[in-house]
């Protein structure tokens, strides 16, 4: 039988879902891979599984416990479910239809991820409740959201620009003080041991982000207490949201390289990329650091027709995913994460022909 066909996607966007997430390590995708083939071929005893996941979750994030999701979409559910519910087996069967019981975002964290932090809440059982405005979130707006709430959630995400959010440490002293646990939604984020030093109650992770392990698993690391009323859901939603050896697998496996690996050196990358960028006549270009991970730097493309030259990236052959999220202003982002240094000349050969030919039309 012949291999399936995987057509050639360069992604310059950064640890995208729609793009798959990170690309794993070789080493790490060799390790998934062959124990998978053995698990498949062979019965699992999936709760033994789940008790050493948890092992290896508690001891990579520094948190009494964990559970393996599938994303850290589910696990923003699941976590909801968890406060709202508890381990009650009736509360269990009837989520997301229970006693309503609020749940606290703040204004400017109800994102769109690729799907509604809203609806992440409602299917976990919560009653979404915004404090504050636009205008800006003070503490007291906050106290009084807290009032009988299940949980607050914290959303770490680069998709979160409102200004004038209460910071994480904030969130946690104010729901504490009410009694109130706090998740936060880490997706992406590297670091698996700051947000749980910090207090937090529940922390939720993709798996294939930052860890590199597979696209379809996430996890949840926190209070024991809190995990196990997260691994009761597997009797109600999270049937569902149903891991399997895979996700469990591949998080026990890239958990165990995150905490050994050494981090690579992405400056060269970078600096031929800026050189590059810098040489294509029409554009501006800069380093610009992440807004919320500053350790994390890209190179920021400025144009006048920006969002068409990202469309003629993407129809490029091979495409060219580029991080858009400025686009409409006149400006993108190349993000080197998931950019090999033997693509830097092919993806400033297909922006400098992208910007020629958007140039050319507007002047004709």
């Amino acid at each position: 039988m012949a291999e399936f066909p995987l057509p050639r996607v360069i992604n310059a966007a950064g640890q995208m879902s729609a793009l798959g997430g990170s690309v794993s390590p070789a080493d790490v995708a060799r390790r998934i891979t062959d124990t998978l083939n053995r698990a498949m071929t062979q019965p699992v005893e999936i709760a033994r599984l789940k008790d050493e996941a948890s092992a290896r979750i508690a001891a990579a994030t520094g948190a009494e416990a964990g559970a393996v999701t599938t994303g850290a979409a589910a696990a923003i559910a699941l976590s909801v479910a968890a406060c709202v519910g508890g381990t009650n087996p009736e509360a269990v069967a009837a989520l997301p239809h229970w006693i309503p019981k609020r749940v606290v975002l703040q204004s400017g964290h109800d994102i769109n991820f690729g799907a509604d932090m809203v609806q992440m809440l409602a299917l976990g059982g919560g009653v979404p409740f915004i404090a504050g405005s636009k205008a800006g979130v003070s503490e007291d707006d906050i106290s009084y959201a807290l009032t009988e709430a299940a949980a607050l959630v914290y959303v770490q995400s680069h998709h979160v620009r409102a200004k004038g959010c209460q910071g994480l440490e904030t969130c946690i002293r104010l729901a504490h003080a009410q009694g109130v646990p706090v998740i936060v939604d880490a997706a992406a984020e590297e670091d698996l041991r700051h947000y749980i030093a910090l207090g937090a109650d529940l922390v939720c992770y993709s798996g294939g982000k930052a860890l590199g392990g597979l696209s379809s698993s996430g996890f949840v690391a926190g209070r024991a207490d809190l995990i196990e009323a997260v691994r009761a859901q597997d009797r109600g939603i999270g049937r569902a949201m149903k891991v399997a050896q895979e996700q469990i697998l591949s998080i026990i496996l890239s958990l165990d390289f995150s905490t050994t690996r050494r981090v690579e050196d992405d400056s060269g990358v970078l600096a031929t990329l800026a050189n590059a960028c810098a040489a294509i006549p029409g554009i501006d270009s800069s380093i610009i650091e992440d807004e919320v991970r500053p350790a994390i730097r890209r190179v920021e493309v400025r144009h006048a027709r920006a969002e068409r030259i990202v469309q003629a990236l993407r129809e490029g052959e091979p495409p060219i995913f580029v991080r858009a999220h400025g686009a409409a202003e006149g400006r993108f982002a190349l993000d080197i994460r998931n950019l090999a240094i033997e693509d830097v000349p092919l993806v400033a050969e297909a922006l400098a022909k992208a910007v020629t030919s958007v140039d050319t039309a507007a002047d004709a």
